[in-house]
């Protein structure tokens, strides 16, 4: 009688929905790969180039805003 929301049919869970992997990259990356690899169901492709990518972007912004930009704004 008294069903939850998340489990009718044709609604997916909050946590499974896209916006909430992209986010989770973008605020936390180790949880926005665990939960692309987990949840999603984008092509194999895609996951190995976020995989590999993204953290070396990540320390490369990182490096970049640490070495160039901080020290020149104050």
């Amino acid at each position: 009688m008294a069903e939850s929301v998340a489990i009718r049919e044709g609604v997916e869970p909050w946590h499974t929905r896209p916006w909430v992997t992209i986010a989770a990259m973008y605020v936390f990356l180790p949880a926005g790969l665990y939960h692309m690899w987990r949840f999603r169901d984008w092509p194999g492709w895609l996951k190995w180039f976020s995989t590999v990518f993204g953290p070396a972007f990540a320390a490369a912004w990182g490096y970049v805003t640490s070495v160039y930009i901080w020290p020149r704004m104050f």
